[in-house]
């Protein structure tokens, strides 16, 4: 692990970026915004983004990014039944008619199912991809 020195500045985006996510909250009032008691905060004069301004002489802009984790932790989260039969047929010696009517059957047995579909190709420069969850397709 690198010294705290090398951290330091990650360690605080990665804080701030955390902070800046959730503005309901004390920490957020204390660092971004100006208008705070004295009592409450002792350099009630600034905020961080003045502070910042000030100390590197540019103009501090914030943009919150969306959180990437959702509101329950995932720890009590549902596990999902995923099924994976189709992987167990071998693709070279599966015909496309026994695919699709095992495909059928299980969405049959799955009616309230997530269906889910990838795919991805790689060429000698360039990679792509798609994938669709119940019939909304992404693709890069």
């Amino acid at each position: 692990m690198f010294p705290l020195h090398y951290r330091r500045l990650p360690l605080s985006a990665t804080l701030i970026s955390s902070i800046l996510c959730i503005p309901n909250t004390h920490v957020y009032q204390l660092l971004f915004h100006t208008k705070l008691k004295h009592d409450t905060y002792c350099r009630a004069h600034t905020s961080l983004p003045n502070f910042l301004q000030k100390f590197l002489d540019k103009k501090i802009r914030f943009h919150c990014f969306q959180p990437i984790f959702t509101s329950n932790p995932p720890w009590i989260a549902i596990k999902p039944s995923i099924n994976l039969q189709l992987t167990e047929l071998s693709k070279k010696s599966t015909s496309p008619i026994t695919y699709r009517d095992r495909f059928q059957s299980l969405t049959i047995n799955y009616p309230n199912s997530n269906i889910c579909y990838t795919d991805g190709s790689k060429t000698n420069n360039r990679t792509g991809l798609t994938y669709s969850i119940n019939d909304n397709l992404t693709s890069s």
